[in-house]
């Protein structure tokens, strides 16, 4: 747990001073000054540490009171969080992890049809963590205005971009994969209007973007073709969903296709939407939420290296995108499992600083579930892991919270024994990847099952 420096300082006024004993001399006044400074510091960090200690014996106990916000705004993250907030036990919620995850029962009926799994080995990932609120993403190259905020109905950090046809692309994407997933979390403000926002997968020439203007348009951009996936919340079109337009492009061959029955996200902040990316070779599989949009067999142009993912906004009212996840590859864990007898994730995703499991890990949870279901009632042990930033102790009872989660989720709604589960937490005691790095720490932040002999 990271605690910012404290400094107090002490005037003693010089009548003060005459009133002291004759014999007591300036050197032990000081030194009395020095311990009760010194004194008054530790107890400041010991209750600040003890404070976030017994929010997160709440995850782990089940006590599901919530704690009071902060200054009264709902969604303010707890006091012990004096650094912008990641995804770590330094700033874990008092929240506990729903038991057995039955808060989410209701909603997770939703994702019986979600079948996406995110990618196995993390390639670009950006939550913003490494930015303050208010200025800009440093991991981004863009015209228009792109502002890190953060919203009222979520506790996790977003950017704002924002301008009439204007251009972003999050420079920390590399590569695009024949393989690959792509993840991010979108809203828009009540007020929002336009036409939404437009995701292009490309190919830049190096020298073509490196020696000209990035932000020239399409012809110049990407001469050699594109795939375009334009999202237009409910606003756009005054009707009761959002809608879903692609584009592609490729030497002289075109397609177009539009959705109208996505998922509605717009006049109200809280309804923010997940957006959730496959590529297999050609295939473009797409979904909104548990909303499957398109499967599409022919998307991606055979042979053409896609390199680039773009943005570009079409309004002055402000588009959040939540975090970006890029990730390569299916994990086959059956095929681990059954070879080595563990296997684990980082697929399984968390709401910010707690354990409560989030929907959009149905798929994953499913796939996780019919590889433990075809072990025949083998001891499993699963294990929490988390990055290395903050308090080790701390660190140690999140994992622990969330190995408990993804249990009781596995019981509940995939009918998995319980007695055939023992859950662990490590911390960041065991990384797999580079702390230093935010695709690192998002390795790392990782559930693992192991088969207990």
């Amino acid at each position: 747990m990271k605690i910012k420096n404290q400094y107090f300082f002490l005037t003693i006024p010089a009548a003060t001073l005459t009133l002291l004993q004759p014999n007591t001399s300036e050197g032990q006044v000081l030194r009395r000054l020095e311990q009760k400074v010194i004194q008054k510091v530790d107890r400041k960090v010991d209750q600040t540490i003890d404070k976030g200690l017994d929010k997160l014996e709440k995850t782990v106990s089940g006590d599901n009171k919530p704690d009071k916000k902060t200054d009264g705004q709902p969604g303010q993250p707890h006091p012990v969080a004096t650094e912008p907030i990641q995804e770590t036990a330094s700033s874990v919620s008092a929240e506990p992890a729903q038991p057995a995850g039955t808060a989410n029962t209701e909603l997770f009926k939703r994702y019986e049809k979600f079948d996406f799994i995110p990618g196995e080995h993390i390639i670009a990932f950006d939550d913003y963590s490494q930015d303050p609120i208010g200025q800009p993403p440093m991991k981004w190259n863009f015209e228009g205005t792109a502002e890190v905020t953060s919203l009222i109905s979520t506790e996790q950090k977003w950017v704002a971009l924002a301008g009439e046809y204007n251009i972003f692309y999050p420079d920390f994407i590399k590569v695009l994969p024949e393989n690959f997933t792509l993840e991010f979390d979108a809203a828009v403000n009540a007020d929002y209007s336009g036409y939404g926002i437009a995701m292009y997968f490309l190919n830049r020439e190096p020298e073509t973007y490196r020696s000209s203007n990035p932000f020239l348009k399409n012809d110049y951009l990407h001469p050699k073709g594109y795939l375009q996936l334009e999202l237009r919340p409910i606003s756009s079109n005054n009707g009761s969903t959002g809608d879903f337009s692609y584009n592609f492009r490729y030497e002289g061959m075109e397609a177009h296709t539009r959705n109208d029955n996505v998922p509605a996200f717009s006049r109200d902040i809280n309804r923010k939407v997940r957006i959730s990316i496959c590529r297999q070779n050609q295939r473009l599989i797409l979904y909104v939420d548990h909303t499957k949009v398109w499967d599409l067999p022919r998307a991606f142009a055979s042979g053409l290296n896609y390199n680039t993912f773009m943005l570009e906004t079409k309004s002055n009212k402000p588009f959040y995108i939540g975090g970006l996840r890029l990730a390569e590859g299916r994990p086959d864990m059956r095929a681990q499992f059954i070879k080595d007898g563990t296997f684990s994730t980082s697929g399984i995703h968390f709401d910010l600083n707690s354990a409560n499991v989030k929907p959009e890990s149905f798929g994953i949870l499913k796939e996780i579930a019919t590889v433990l279901q075809s072990s025949h009632d083998a001891k499993i042990a699963i294990i929490g892991h988390t990055d290395s930033d903050g308090d080790e102790d701390y660190n140690q009872k999140l994992s622990l919270a969330r190995a408990i989660s993804v249990k009781k989720m596995l019981e509940e709604q995939f009918g998995i024994n319980p007695e055939n589960f023992q859950v662990e937490g490590k911390g960041s005691s065991a990384p797999v990847a580079d702390n230093n790095t935010s695709e690192g720490k998002a390795g790392n932040r990782r559930v693992e099952f192991k088969k207990i002999i």
